[in-house]
């Protein structure tokens, strides 16, 4: 038996001892004949895809030699996820696993997301084979597109780890990212992607935040799909670098709280604290095994001390970014005397409040001085200066300006704008210039209509009322 689903299981026990398998694509010689290179089902990019038309009596299939005798428990098939290929492209809605043991039907959800068939048993094999029997949608002469097909099981080989680096990951969705229906918004499809030292960008996974630090075996991956303003409607999930499994958690006591990170770097909770109370939940990696941590509903005055018990960092982290106001590591607050260089190459900046300012060192004797009048001000600015040398320098009026500062290196800013709007655009700021990167958000901010100010975070379900 298997099962089309939009995950492997809520259940963390039976995720024991899974892991992700190495193996060589294969595409078996009874498919359909294709030119397009199947290894880029495996290259961790959802902007790359093999493609392929079936024929008469032929149809498409891909599959997996593994490196050694594994035990399958689930096959993770992805359509190519970028917006124009998964409207073009025909997608795989049905499958055939074929394995030693013989073949197992199972239908594929149609999503612009991770889709998993689930077996109802592990099923030991030398390779799997999955045959496209049904396909919906696109454009009969382009064929399928399949970006992702991930095998994970027991035993085998297990597949390198995926290193992520959260802090040089965005968010990159259709247009703001919100559209309205009925009572509440709903989210367009949003991916994370990396963008690397070389500024090539890879598309990982569906998301709408991460957390985590460079070096954590577990990330937590946010994936929203909806808010009301007052309650939001997503998943959560814990990523393993290690066995590169996305093991999902739910909703942690209610999307949108404040999120903690275990020192380690093998685990998180998730909710509200004080110095009096704290509602939490999480999960953390205990003897290769995924346990859940919850406080005592009842017992709010042991809530905080939960933080020591578990070893996590009673300090928050920030969601995609800082704001002016809380500066991060490598940025100050400004003061008249420290701005009095900026004044000097530019007369009409405002600079009235400093406090409205940040400074932040690039290196050597260059800096960047970020404002955005507020926040939630009338205008913007980022300027770098080398000394008393204007280097480079943007900035316009906009209603609602509001800056968000994420530290990549000693030398680096990633500054991501936005307003009272829902549309954000992401700056990178070096010792030589300030760049536009695109339309992209360091993590996904509630819908406009869901903030008072522009900097407004997420309802916190969890926060006392």
């Amino acid at each position: 038996m298997a099962r089309g689903a939009t995950h492997i299981g809520f259940n963390l026990d039976a995720l024991d001892g899974l892991h992700a398998l190495a193996g060589s694509v294969e595409i078996p010689k009874w498919s359909a004949v294709t030119n397009s290179d199947a290894r880029t089902v495996r290259d961790d990019d959802l902007d790359t895809a093999w493609t392929c038309k079936a024929e008469h009596e032929r149809p498409c299939a891909i599959g997996i030699h593994f490196a050694a005798p594994a035990e399958v428990k689930a096959v993770r098939l992805t359509n190519a996820s970028y917006t124009k290929a998964f409207g073009e492209h025909s997608r795989v809605t049905e499958v055939r696993l074929h394995t030693d043991a013989g073949y197992l039907d199972a239908e594929v959800p149609d999503l612009q997301d991770f889709a998993y068939v689930v077996l109802g048993k592990q099923v030991p094999t030398r390779s799997i084979i999955v045959e496209v029997t049904k396909t919906a949608g696109g454009r009969e002469k382009l064929g399928l597109a399949v970006a992702d097909l991930e095998i994970y099981g027991s035993g085998g080989t297990a597949r390198e780890p995926l290193i992520i680096d959260p802090v040089r990951t965005v968010i990159e969705s259709k247009g703001g990212g919100w559209t309205k229906t009925n009572d509440e918004w709903t989210r367009a499809p949003s991916f994370l992607v990396t963008i690397g030292k070389d500024g090539k960008r890879t598309r990982l996974m569906p998301a709408t935040a991460i957390y985590g630090a460079a070096g954590d075996r577990l990330l937590l991956v946010e994936n929203l799909s909806a808010t009301s303003c007052t309650r939001h409607d997503g998943l959560f999930f814990a990523f393993d670098r290690d066995t590169r499994l996305l093991a999902p958690l739910g909703a942690l006591g209610g999307m949108g709280g404040e999120v903690f990170r275990q020192r380690e770097g093998i685990g998180f909770v998730h909710g509200y604290a004080d110095d009096l109370t704290a509602h939490l939940a999480g999960v953390v990696l205990e003897e290769e095994k995924l346990k859940h941590r919850r406080t005592q509903r009842l017992s709010d005055t042991e809530g905080p001390q939960s933080f020591g018990q578990w070893n996590v960092d009673p300090a928050p982290l920030d969601r995609g970014g800082a704001l002016i106001r809380r500066p991060p590591e490598g940025c100050r607050p400004a003061s008249d005397d420290a701005l009095q260089p900026l004044v000097a190459v530019d007369p009409k900046a405002d600079v009235a409040r400093p406090g409205e300012w940040m400074i932040c060192e690039l290196g050597a004797s260059r800096r960047a001085l970020l404002s955005d009048h507020g926040a939630c001000g009338d205008s913007w600015q980022m300027t770098v200066l080398d000394g008393g040398r204007l280097v480079a320098t943007a900035g316009k009026k906009r209603k609602g300006s509001r800056l968000r500062v994420r530290r990549i290196d000693g030398t680096t800013l990633w500054v991501e704008l936005g307003d009272g709007g829902d549309g954000t655009e992401l700056f990178e700021i070096t010792p030589t210039g300030i760049t536009l990167q695109g339309t992209l958000s360091l993590a996904a901010l509630p819908p406009a209509p869901c903030r008072k100010r522009c900097d407004d975070p997420f309802a916190n379900p969890m926060a006392p009322k």
